[in-house]
């Protein structure tokens, strides 16, 4: 039987790919005698509990052949993971470690010592927990989900591809920030009119001209409308307007009269008139007023394809017509 007292040491390896443990010990027989110089076949394992079957570890290392360990005067030193590396072990848990022996010639296993050994640190590593003297659990995880109860200042800039919505991003000052909505960038979140309306962001209606909202409440129009008027704009095309003489109810249009007891009623000034052209039935019809009286109350009739004229009385125009 042999027994082992030993003693361990994390060397922090952070930088390094293969991080080890240093693990030292002193072989002993059943009398308490150190064990005979020579190399020895060691097995090592780390579990999460203090009971359970070898083949439950989350870790073995298998110290055989051309890696057995030299004991000296009963005392050995290994680094732990130098064959089988310790980078699948999870350390953020407590960890026990079980030791085998199995002699010095071919492996010749005797069962796993016991009781196994708590994994501890050596002081200085307590400092691996921190960054600068900050707790590991005070910094924000980049390759998982987390969250910070800090405010967070970006300096750089902020850039997120994420494809569901960012809720509660705040700006201090808009001015002179840069945010992108839909692929669209913003320099400039002050802009005039900008009003926060339960946390909805619209324009106020009198930044932009429209006075109370309503279309008469518009910066260029008049500020009520009369009924069956028609709008248009002034000379300029800067302003709405309209006439009482530019009239349509919906049936009836009439221009240069408030008369709409007609479906079509033009009225002018002489040599004013208006003129019409029927492309349907190949007839233009001038209604331009004439001097001369014995040409009163006569329209002009052209045929659209010989150009002939015939005078008509407005009277029989419509028998004309059929």
């Amino acid at each position: 039987m042999l027994f082992a007292s030993f003693c361990l040491g994390i060397k922090p390896a952070v930088a390094e790919p293969n991080p080890t443990i240093n693990y030292q010990g002193k072989l002993t027989d059943s009398s308490g005698l150190s064990v005979p110089n020579g190399t020895y076949n060691m097995r090592f394992y780390l579990y999460n509990a203090t009971g359970g079957a070898t083949t439950s570890a989350l870790w073995t290392e298998e110290l055989t052949g051309s890696d057995k360990v030299q004991v000296t005067n009963g005392l050995f030193s290994v680094m732990l993971g130098s064959t089988t590396p310790l980078t699948s072990v999870n350390f953020n848990q407590t960890l026990y470690l079980g030791v085998e022996i199995g002699g010095s010639g071919s492996p010749a296993w005797d069962g796993e010592m016991s009781p196994r050994k708590i994994l501890g640190t050596v002081p200085a590593a307590f400092e691996a927990f921190k960054l600068g003297g900050v707790a590991s659990s005070s910094f924000l995880r980049s390759d998982a989900a987390d969250t910070a109860s800090g405010l967070l200042t970006f300096t750089g800039g902020f850039i997120s591809s994420a494809s569901s919505s960012i809720t509660n991003l705040l700006f201090g000052t808009a001015t002179g920030t840069r945010i992108a909505i839909n692929g669209e960038a913003f320099t400039d979140l002050t802009g005039a009119g900008l009003q926060n309306t339960n946390g909805v962001l619209s324009v106020a209606i009198s930044s932009l001209g429209l006075g109370n909202g309503t279309f008469t409440g518009l910066s260029d129009t008049q500020s009520s409308l009369t009924a069956d008027r028609i709008i248009f704009t002034n000379s300029g095309g800067t302003a709405l307007s309209d006439s009482a003489s530019f009239l349509f109810n919906g049936t009836a249009l009439s221009i240069g009269t408030t008369d709409t007891s007609r479906l079509l009623n033009v009225a002018g000034a002489a040599n004013a008139g208006a003129r019409f052209t029927d492309t349907t039935n190949t007839v233009q019809l001038d209604t331009r007023a004439e001097e001369k009286p014995e040409l009163k109350d006569t329209v002009t009739v052209r045929d659209r394809d010989t150009g002939e004229q015939t005078r008509v009385a407005v009277a029989d125009l419509v028998t004309y017509l059929k």
